[in-house]
């Protein structure tokens, strides 16, 4: 019966950390979406400025 118990804990750390490192590499992904969204709103702006100091 307490090998039971122990192997079902371990099989449910194991699908934990599996389910985890998926979160994490999801979070990891919209992140460097946002860093990416951020970097072209940035040159937006620069552009934008620029084009406006040229008038």
């Amino acid at each position: 019966m307490r090998d039971l118990e122990l192997n079902s804990i371990e099989e449910w750390t194991e699908k934990m950390k599996i389910k985890n490192k998926d979160k994490q590499l999801k979070i990891s992904k919209e992140l460097q979406e946002m860093d990416g969204k951020r970097e072209t709103k940035a040159l937006h702006t620069k552009e934008k400025r620029k084009a406006k100091n040229n008038r």
